[in-house]
């Protein structure tokens, strides 16, 4: 009886797990978190909050909060015009050595 429950527990998480993971229904999830645990997100639709930012040479854009959690913003046209503002973001997240962590940004919408 134990090894049909945990059979049935395991097989109910991989169920769970793949549903997650072949949805296109943004996570949403905190920016300290995402920065935390980048890899866990990796290649996820996610839904983060926090003010966008810019620097100028060479001119790139990225999302932060008040304790300087960063994740990078692509394409520089989706947020150029909301430096300054405190936004949703929701994109798909990417996280490597060279390129580092990143949202290619598909919709923004300015916080309330």
């Amino acid at each position: 009886m134990l090894i049909q429950r945990m059979i049935a527990g395991c097989t109910l998480g991989m169920l769970v797990a793949c549903t997650e993971t072949d949805s296109n229904e943004p996570i949403t999830v905190d920016l300290p978190h995402l920065v935390a645990e980048h890899e866990a997100y990796d290649g996820r639709v996610v839904n983060v909050s926090g003010r966008v930012a810019s620097f100028d040479e060479p001119r790139h854009y990225w999302l932060e909060d008040d304790e300087f959690h960063r994740v990078a913003l692509l394409p520089d046209d989706s947020v150029s015009d909301k430096v300054g503002e405190q936004v949703h973001i929701i994109g798909t997240f990417s996280t490597s050595p060279d390129q580092g962590r990143r949202i290619e940004v598909t919709g923004v919408t300015q916080q309330e």
